[in-house]
């Protein structure tokens, strides 16, 4: 029986897209190895699983995501990189996966690539927060933490009507969506990234927050 890993990478300089892939070494071996002088930036690891079966489990993870598939002959995908890490997870559940945690930072040919020594969209200067009001999200309503708790609970929070800075609340205290997906992901799933797209990790009415936002703006082009 094959084991090996299936990742979830994205990169900066591809916002929207994901690679779905696998390899039988270490994660950190792989990414070296995609960071080629083709793609301006290396990748940073989404969500990523050893498990049995690992091949026929990427190809079947690639089917369930055909019609998302940027070109026939590559792993990239447009999908939300939240949604593949479920799918991933309950590959996990059905064959004896373990999840790896990892620090979510970009990893080159060379090793570690510091945010600070690359231009990326994800600066925080002049970085923009969500606005739940053009894509049709009222003060009041309830967002959904994409990764239910251990015991099947799933984390919500209200989009905030009061602060008017597009903030949401949970538990009485207010947060931009990042804050809350860094305090969420700290505290019970014990991750501890630099920065976090905290739309990639809230829906609303079943729809990640990244994509409702991508599918509206689709829609009125």
């Amino acid at each position: 029986m094959s084991r090996g890993i299936i990742y979830v990478l994205t990169n900066d300089a591809m916002p929207g897209y994901i690679k779905i892939g696998r390899t039988n070494k270490s994660l950190e071996q792989r990414m070296k190895q995609l960071d080629k002088t083709g793609i301006p930036l290396p990748f940073r690891c989404h969500f990523a699983v050893r498990i049995d079966n690992y091949e026929e489990n990427e190809a079947k993870a690639h089917k369930i995501y055909a019609g998302n598939r940027v070109r026939s002959n590559r792993e990239f995908f447009r999908v939300a990189p939240e949604d593949a890490a479920a799918l991933l997870e309950v590959f996990a559940q059905g064959f004896n996966g373990e999840i790896i945690t990892t620090d979510n930072t970009m990893f080159g040919e060379d090793g570690i690539v510091n945010d600070d020594d690359v231009t990326t969209n994800n600066s925080k200067k002049g970085k923009k927060q969500y606005d739940f009001a053009a894509v049709g999200i009222k003060p009041g309503a309830t967002l959904e933490f994409t990764r239910p708790l251990k015991d099947g609970t799933v984390l919500k929070c209200k989009v905030n009507d009061a602060t008017h800075k597009k903030k949401v609340s949970f538990n009485g205290v207010d947060y931009s969506l990042s804050e809350l997906t860094r305090k969420i992901m700290k505290e019970h799933f014990d991750t501890v990234w630099k920065q976090f797209r905290g739309p990639d990790f809230f829906k609303y009415k079943g729809e990640i927050l990244t994509e409702r936002k991508n599918r509206m703006l689709a829609d009125s082009e």
